[in-house]
């Protein structure tokens, strides 16, 4: 990011979607656009209604969501767990985690700690390789 605003709109970087057209994701606080410094990445999720597909995760760091909007199932190492609007979800590192959503999408803010293109270089380069650029101001997410 040029100016190196301390804001980031969802409209700053590219908003990403998974090839199923059922996961949106928008990386907004990362190394690559806040510089080498950065020691957390964080953005925004939205799971389309009816997402029994989930995106079953394991990290090696820590990670923490919370619920902007939507009710969903938080499934954890076997576990399942209602969220809704307000909550905070703590995934400890090495957890199988992921999120199933009824018929409302579901939109939450992320935050793992670690550096986006040292320490998840896994995840960056899943995004890389197997999701799209679409267009982020209009589409399913919004509604």
């Amino acid at each position: 990011m040029a100016d190196q605003s301390l804001v980031m709109k969802i409209t700053d970087v590219p908003m990403m979607e998974m090839d199923n057209g059922k996961f949106r994701d928008v990386f907004q606080i990362t190394d690559e656009t806040f510089g080498p410094d950065t020691k957390i990445s964080a953005g925004q999720v939205w799971l389309a209604p009816g997402n029994t597909e989930g995106h079953l995760d394991v990290h090696e760091q820590d990670e923490a969501f919370y619920i902007i909007s939507g009710h969903a199932q938080y499934y954890s190492d076997g576990e399942f767990i209602d969220v809704e609007p307000g909550d905070t979800v703590y995934c400890p590192a090495g957890s199988k985690h992921t999120f199933y959503t009824s018929d409302e999408t579901l939109h939450l803010f992320w935050l793992i700690a670690g550096q986006w293109t040292t320490e998840l270089a896994d995840i960056k380069e899943e995004v890389d390789k197997g999701w799209n650029v679409v267009d982020g101001t209009t589409g399913w997410h919004l509604g």
